[in-house]
């Protein structure tokens, strides 16, 4: 219980330090500083508390447009387990679908076919479907072009 006022708290902190940033530090400092910040959301994926699970996919998203170009491939693995767990928060597992859905991988999108397909709440695997779908629809279009 004591480790989502601590998560959280320092999750604020690794934003912020994001955030403020001088624009002419050098990139290699940044994209240290990001994966320090990774480190820290990657332990409040492993929570179990609603709160952290929904404070970490947040910020990550948030993260994620501030640093389009870093690579996020380490979260994928604990963003699937927040999706595939059907005990965690419906609105942390329907946020982690939107997250791996964005990073595009082959991992994150067969986790979100199977929650589409498989998911005991609703409201996640709708959601799924819908990104499940769209998914389909790029790869189908893609194929057009390639043609």
């Amino acid at each position: 219980m004591q480790r989502t006022p601590v998560l959280f708290a320092a999750m604020i902190y690794a934003s912020g330090v994001v955030i403020a940033s001088p624009t002419e530090q050098a990139e290699d400092t940044l994209h240290i500083q990001i994966a320090k910040i990774e480190k820290i959301l990657i332990k409040g994926f492993e929570s179990n508390d609603p709160e952290a699970l929904r404070s970490s996919t947040c910020t990550l998203r948030r993260l994620m447009q501030l640093a389009p170009n870093y690579d996020w491939t380490d979260c994928i693995i604990p963003l699937m387990h927040v999706l595939n767990t059907e005990e965690h928060d419906p609105a942390a597992r329907v946020m982690a679908a939107g997250i791996l859905h964005e990073l595009g991988t082959e991992r994150g999108d067969f986790a979100i076919s199977r929650n589409a397909q498989y998911s005991d709440d609703l409201r996640v695997r709708r959601y799924c479907s819908i990104l499940a779908k769209a998914r389909s629809l790029e790869k189908s279009r893609m194929l057009a072009i390639s043609r």
